[in-house]
């Protein structure tokens, strides 16, 4: 999540804490311990979004190969960069971990064909009704399992091209980035970089399709 000021006043993805059936033995903390996701009729499975003056469900439980109120996510860090607001699987990456207990921990992953563990950097499997991705394994990371617990997590991208508006970080400023314009062409209250928003005014119209189509055709 990019939390600039400018972004906060348009949208925020966030998790909530505290799933009815996950408890923490290493903390001494009963079930429902967090009470922002029981008292409020929420999911600790769930990625939520708030925007436009409401809260809505950006990706659920299943989306993210999880079980609605065993699982828990922990840290969180998400890139929506297809149409804004709706979670899609091979456009959107959401980056997440899972509290010690819930119900995902101890299942193999997608990827990896390893044990998922409470240290691991997660994310959401090709399919829904698969487990989770491993994407960064706890070894990796230098993390014990059932001691260590990722509560923290944030990326950032390392450019890997000088062509404007290369929206799937390809290279080049083609078709494949030209679907991106599509997809959020009529969208409003975008943050800076979003997919279409061509000259930074915060959304995605006529005024940007000239600028896109001077890029058009850029190659490393």
């Amino acid at each position: 999540m990019d939390t600039t000021a400018d972004d906060l006043t348009d949208r925020v993805y966030f998790s909530v804490g505290g799933a009815v059936s996950v408890s923490d033995p290493l903390e001494n903390e009963p079930p429902c311990w967090v009470d922002t996701a029981c008292v409020n009729g929420m999911s600790g499975s769930h990625v939520y979004l708030y925007a436009g003056g409401g809260v809505g469900v950006f990706a659920n439980a299943a989306d993210l190969g999880l079980i609605a109120d065993a699982d828990d996510i922990d840290a969180l860090a998400i890139y929506d960069r297809g149409v804004i607001g709706t979670f899609e699987y091979g456009i959107d990456t959401i980056y997440f971990s899972v509290r010690r207990e819930s119900a995902v921990v101890g299942v193999i992953d997608s990827r990896l064909g390893e044990f998922i563990t409470e240290a691991d950097i997660l994310t959401a499997p090709p399919a829904p009704g698969l487990a989770p991705e491993i994407v960064v394994t706890s070894d990796a990371l230098d993390l014990s399992p059932n001691i260590a617990e990722l509560d923290a997590l944030d990326t950032f991208v390392i450019p890997t091209t000088t062509c404007p508006f290369d929206w799937n970080d390809d290279g080049f400023t083609d078709v494949l980035d030209f679907s991106f314009f599509l997809m959020n062409f009529g969208a409003t209250g975008m943050a800076p970089g979003d997919p279409g928003d061509c000259d930074g005014d915060g959304d995605c119209d006529i005024f940007d399709f000239p600028l896109f189509i001077n890029a058009f055709g850029c190659t490393p």
